[in-house]
Order: structure tokens, then sequence, then C-alpha cells
């Protein structure tokens, strides 16, 4: 059922963009078995099994499951790193916050971009975790691949957090993805 919630979100919010307005709402609303509510903020699709929130600029979505569940979505601006990340971890320092997803159980992933990233200051970050007692957790490394290009990853944990690391760039230009979850044993 979510997936009609969304699929009804984004058909919506494709016909309220090129200005069907309330004949658009009450045909999406008649097909998906959804009510949809828009405001200057933004708009709500709701249903049986949850709602779809996306603010007005187009920089959030929340979904929520009908047992309260949040899975949320930012980018640009908007981002911000959420309050379930622990305080204790690195974070990295250089680039800009370009998108947050967040739900449930304290899952978040964190994208950031550099213009200038190079492998060294990839691997500084590494080396920042691991100075902050997050020891890694298997096949960990980067791979150089000439010119500046570089692709890295791995899984980090102190015990209570498990932090798992995608990056990647070329003439400076790239980003790391950083997932933060719960550790499990």
């Amino acid at each position: 059922m979510i997936r009609t919630i969304v699929a009804g979100a984004g058909v919506s919010a494709l016909l309220f963009t090129v200005g069907c307005g309330q004949a658009a709402e009450s045909i999406v609303e008649n097909a998906t078995g959804t009510d949809i509510e828009v405001t200057d903020d933004g708009m709500t699709v709701s249903g049986e099994g949850g709602s779809v929130t996306v603010d007005g600029g187009g920089d959030s979505m929340t979904i929520t499951g009908d047992d309260g569940s949040e899975y949320s979505v930012t980018s640009g601006d908007a981002s911000e790193v959420p309050d379930t990340v622990p305080s204790d971890l690195p974070l990295p320092e250089g680039g800009t916050l370009s998108g947050v997803v967040s739900q449930g159980d304290g899952v978040s992933s964190l994208a950031y971009d550099w213009t200038d990233l190079t492998q060294e200051g990839y691997e500084a970050y590494v080396a920042s975790l691991e100075a902050a007692g997050y020891a890694p957790q298997g096949d960990e490394g980067v791979m150089d691949m000439g010119d500046g290009a570089f692709s890295g990853g791995g899984s980090f944990s102190n015990g209570t957090t498990m932090v798992t690391l995608s990056a990647f760039a070329e003439a400076g230009v790239g980003q790391i993805f950083i997932t933060i979850m719960p550790a499990t044993e």
C-alpha cells in the first residue's frame, strides 16, 4: 500500500507542476484511494498504510507508515546531520553536506560533496574514524585510478555504531557517502 501512496504523491506532484490543480487532485484521489492535501508549504498524500509529505521547496520528503515509522530524505540546504548520529562520530571536514536519508532505528546516510577531494583527504578521514575508536571491519581500502581519480570504501565499528563509507573522486570532484547504523553482534 505504501507504493500506492508514493505513486500517488509522484503523479500528484507531476500534475500540479504542469498546472492541473484541483482536477488533478480529484483524479489522483479517485484512482489511488488516497487523500491529497496541498498547502503553500507543500503536499501530503495519505492513504491506507501511511502518508508521504513533500515540502513546497522540493528539498525534503517524509514517508510515514501507519505504525508511525518515518523515512525522510533531504537535499541541498535543507540537509542537516540527524540527532541520531552519535556525537563521537567524526564527520568529514571540507565538504558540503548535500543529502541525508534517515529511517527509524537510528539508521542514517549522509552524502558530502567536494570540489577538491583527494585520496589523501579521504585517507585522513578514515584515520580520524580509527582515532575515534572505529575499528575496520574487514575489507576496506582505496583504489588509485590515476590522474587524481580514486574510489574507496569500508566498514568501521566502535562496538555500538557501524559506519560504512563509500567515496569516489575524479580531478578533485567527488563524494563521500556515510551510512550510520547500530552495530549488531
